[in-house]
């Protein structure tokens, strides 16, 4: 066949070519279908925690098992975790020294 020669479509062919007006359609539906999947795979993943400062919520202390220990030790345990110190019981008690610098160390290895 040479080039100068027209090429006629076959007739099992000639049925299935789509009209003009619905390849425009197909065309916006395929664009719009490719934003959504762009503007899905931009979006955040929600995966960040919220910062509770802003949102006015703070985290749950980290649980841990302190059976065993007594209640002075388990009161300095969790101070010690939130960062805050009864002075008086961390001078007068050596328990509440131990669960203080205990819950600190634990937690602040969490926090990393």
């Amino acid at each position: 066949m040479n080039r100068s020669e027209s090429y006629e479509i076959p007739e099992r062919m000639k049925d299935r070519s789509i009209p003009a007006a619905q390849v425009g359609v197909r065309i916006r539906r395929a664009a719009a279908a490719a934003m959504v999947l762009l503007v899905a795979a931009c979006s955040s993943t929600g995966m960040r925690s919220p910062d509770p400062q802003n949102q006015g919520v703070q985290n749950p202390p980290p649980v841990f098992n302190l059976s065993g220990y007594s209640a002075t030790y388990k009161k300095g345990h969790v101070d010690g975790c939130a960062q805050r110190r009864d002075e008086r019981l961390y001078r007068d008690e050596a328990d509440y020294m131990m669960g203080w610098n205990d819950g600190r160390g634990a937690c602040a290895k969490m926090r990393r």
